[in-house]
């Protein structure tokens, strides 16, 4: 996948602009500080995510319009973010998912850990590396390189934190092995972290996007060409563009401010046996005994997420289907490689129906291979959507416009009496004025 060409109107510091990209290289696009970098390849998250990847400014010159084209084989699919400001003040945003973005999507909410965007605001879990794994994918020159096996030999220690050359390195590493296991690879945008370090650091740091790039398209945001030595690739200069502030813009913040979504401390998954955890109100558990576990899943999900994140408390919901309610046994669900795909896309397309919309980063979707004790069974998983609470006055609602709350039995869609009861509560409101 990769984006040929976005069209801006007031959006950041751009009245009207339009950009063109290569795909399958590294498209190098140098500009000074304020020139709008950051802003031009955050309208290309913001076009798939929406309204949680915007900062939006009453007042400011609109309509704002973000124009994507995307690409992946032989599909072509414009994407178009529109933002008014109706005469209440507030801004509108809105805009349409076509099967590109849903798929753009799907991997970014998966647990391959496939990142759109990386640059100052990116945590980088090191212990998430398999070396092992890593030296069989990256060519010599890359193994030969005299950082190498320095950078090997600190990441295994305990509590390793290493420097930021190292942190942007290893950060580099997991998005080329997410891009190499992924059926669909995301473009990767760089935020300047290439100039910030020596020229041995930097040579290693450009292999890598190099590899990369081999399949899948790359854009690093860089300064001035005389402040930065570019790569291989074709070179866009943006020139600051001073003006009125506009209605819509990205949020900058955006990628450092996403729920921190715990890793499983679940290892196997094993048939048969018993899941630790007790169904609460932050568990759930699902066994799929038809036929149709696609079917299945795409019923509640949504359902189960509103759920969760209507608690009003910081804490994580996640849902298990593959797992006995009755004597938490894990008995697993059958699925295909291709139903594996689909199930991905049609989480994905529910869960980005519920309104206030929820970023695509902010849910995670694990399948977890089931196992006799010995091997892997084949075509069988646990599958698990994780999501976070939100701390917030309103409640979110299904694409349905269904409000539901997690109780200790399951869930329960909310009355319109109940409703208004919940919102008193959760706002303060004296019920006898």
């Amino acid at each position: 996948m990769y984006f040929a060409k976005i069209v801006l109107t007031n959006f950041g510091p751009f009245s009207d602009a339009e950009f063109s990209f290569e795909p399958h290289a590294i498209n190098w696009i140098i500009g000074r500080n304020g020139s709008g970098k950051t802003q031009m390849a955050g309208a290309m998250l913001a076009a798939l995510v929406g309204r949680p990847a915007l900062v939006l400014t009453p007042g400011g010159v609109g309509p704002s319009s973000v124009v994507l084209s995307v690409t992946d084989r032989d599909t072509s699919e414009t994407v178009g973010l529109h933002i008014t400001e109706v005469p209440s003040g507030k801004p509108e945003v809105s805009k349409a998912n076509g099967p590109l973005v849903l798929r753009a999507l799907t991997a970014m909410s998966g647990s391959e850990s496939q990142l759109l965007m990386i640059g100052h605001g990116t945590e980088t879990n090191h212990a998430a590396i398999d070396f092992h794994e890593v030296e069989t994918l990256l060519p010599d020159r890359i193994k030969l390189h005299p950082l190498w096996e320095a950078l090997r030999q600190q990441s295994g220690r305990a509590h390793y934190i290493g420097s930021g050359a190292q942190r942007s390195a290893l950060e580099l590493i997991i998005q080329f092995v997410a891009r190499r296991r992924a059926s669909v690879k995301l473009p990767l945008i760089v935020d300047e972290v290439l100039w910030r370090w020596s020229r041995d650091e930097s040579d290693l740091h450009l292999e890598l996007l190099v590899e990369i790039a081999r399949e899948s398209q790359v854009l690093v945001l860089c300064p001035h060409r005389n402040d930065a030595e570019v790569g291989p690739g074709p070179v866009m200069e943006i020139l600051p563009a001073p003006g009125p502030k506009s209605l819509a813009a990205f949020n900058s913040w955006y990628e450092s401010r996403k729920p921190n979504i715990r890793p499983l401390v679940q290892k196997k998954w094993v048939r048969g046996e018993q899941y630790p955890a007790q169904e609460s109100r932050t568990c759930e558990f699902k066994e799929i005994k038809g036929s149709n576990p696609l079917g299945a899943i795409r019923g509640v999900v949504d359902q189960y997420a509103v759920a969760f994140m209507n608690a009003g408390l910081p804490q994580e919901g996640a849902i298990f289907w593959g797992i006995r309610d009755a004597d938490r046994a894990i008995v697993g669900v059958e699925l295909r490689p291709q139903d594996c795909d689909e199930l991905r896309r049609i989480v994905t397309e529910r869960l980005h129906q519920i309104v206030p919309p929820i970023a695509p980063t902010a849910y995670r979707i694990d399948l977890h291979p089931v196992s006799s004790g010995s091997v892997v069974i084949e075509n069988l998983y646990v599958v698990e959507v994780r999501v976070p609470s939100v701390r917030r006055t309103l409640l979110f609602a299904t694409g349905a416009q269904e409000v539901y709350v997690k109780t200790d039995a399951g869930k329960r869609k909310l009355s319109a009496l109940e409703l208004q009861q919940e919102l008193i509560q959760r706002i303060g409101v004296d019920p006898g004025l």
